[in-house]
């Protein structure tokens, strides 16, 4: 849980970049380094929920 936190911290910094920018642009549009930070943003939530999902499931069975 603690991984998780801390990525949504990491991430404030960057949405508040792209919240600035016009609502056309394309995730193409970005540099490299935002698109890079978006995608391992997104692998390291993506992990942790699917963990907190599996270890449910793995605890509740009888």
């Amino acid at each position: 849980m603690l991984v998780l936190m801390l990525n949504g911290i990491l991430l404030i910094p960057l949405m508040r970049r792209l919240h600035l920018m016009p609502t056309t642009t394309r995730f193409q549009d970005l540099r490299a380094g935002q698109r890079a930070h978006l995608l391992l943003g997104l692998t390291i939530s993506q992990t942790c929920w699917w963990t907190t999902i599996v270890v449910g499931f793995i605890n509740s069975s009888p």
